[in-house]
């Protein structure tokens, strides 16, 4: 179908597990802007590594015995050089890399001018596994934090609803998706139109990419801020445990034994009451302490980072902008001009 002068053609690509709730936050947005406007000005247009592949979508009780949803791709990733925009959507890491073929037309749509890929949930491992968005900043659902980490360990990974460039954009979760499409069409048609479509599906149009996740519960929680908060004694014994030794980190499985829970029970715990993960909790603990230690000693940016559980300097100047914005060694030298004026 040839595209007219108004339309904005969206290809939307699911590689594997998806469910309905993840598509409909994907195609709710389109669908009421559509209908605003009065016209099918945004096209989305399912597409595979071929035309006419089956996707089966989840999302039922099991106790339903309803079988999956199943949606036709209507293109290949080569035949999509001449849409505005892809997103890619799952709910699970690559199971089997991309034949030849779709990795070449992935990474030929990136590479050209005034293309844009939308990764929401796990389609950040199809982009990375083929070379793109490497020098990016993601947001990356908590889920996979440590194996995004392990595998990239110089990817910027922000803690945000969504993050976006000029090329790319990201999401880690369906609910993040639909703040990260309404400042699509912000951008794509008009801030009214982004309005009236958060408006019909009631959502925060306060949230923006910036907004850290949980921004002032962090800054309570990497200050200390715990004194009002009522915590079971076994989450309190973990972060005792976690304060006690920030020079050399225990694992997570470690501390689980030592409060006699699983490391699952222990997850639940911090997400429940700190609505963080305990990996993260504790890097926050380390990196606050650094800062103190950059702001009041002048003990070597590298001696800051072993004492607080960093193995090298480009590990603890990643981690350390990541969350602050800035590097350790801008850290100092905002200290030392403060001193000098």
């Amino acid at each position: 179908m040839p595209k007219t002068s108004s339309q904005h053609r969206i290809g939307i690509f699911i590689p594997n597990e998806c469910s309905l709730l993840t598509l409909g936050s994907i195609t709710e947005p389109f669908a009421q802007v559509n209908k605003i406007l009065g016209e099918e000005k945004f096209q989305l247009l399912y597409v595979g590594e071929q035309a006419g592949a089956s996707i089966e979508i989840s999302g039922f009780p099991q106790s339903m015995a309803s079988p999956p949803i199943t949606l036709m791709t209507q293109a290949s990733l080569a035949d999509i050089s001449q849409y505005d925009a892809l997103i890619i959507a799952s709910e699970q890491q690559p199971k089997a890399p991309l034949s030849n073929t779709a990795q070449l037309a992935l990474q030929h749509y990136y590479q050209q001018k005034n293309t844009f890929i939308i990764s929401v949930q796990a389609g950040c491992f199809w982009l990375l596994e083929n070379g793109i968005g490497l020098d990016e900043s993601w947001a990356i659902h908590w889920r996979w934090e440590d194996e995004i980490k392990t595998k990239y360990p110089d990817l910027t990974v922000q803690y945000e609803h969504f993050r976006q460039s000029a090329k790319l954009a990201s999401c880690a979760s369906y609910s993040d998706c639909l703040d990260l499409l309404m400042a699509y069409l912000a951008k794509h048609e008009s801030q009214v139109a982004a309005r009236s479509v958060a408006d019909e599906l009631y959502l925060d149009r306060d949230k923006q990419s910036s907004q850290q996740r949980n921004a002032t519960s962090d800054d309570e929680l990497a200050n200390g801020g715990l004194e009002n908060i009522e915590l079971p004694p076994r989450l309190e014994k973990a972060i005792s445990l976690m304060e006690s030794n920030l020079e050399e980190p225990l694992s997570a499985d470690m501390i689980a034994d030592l409060v006699h829970v699983s490391r699952r029970q222990l997850e639940r715990l911090f997400k429940r009451y700190l609505d963080t993960m305990p990996a993260r909790y504790y890097l926050q603990l380390r990196l606050k302490k650094a800062r103190d230690l950059l702001q009041t000693t002048n003990l070597s940016v590298v001696q800051i980072g072993l004492t607080c559980g960093f193995s090298s300097g480009p590990h603890f100047s990643s981690a350390y902008k990541s969350y602050f914005e800035i590097t350790p060694r801008e850290e100092r030298s905002k200290r030392l001009y403060a001193t000098k004026n």
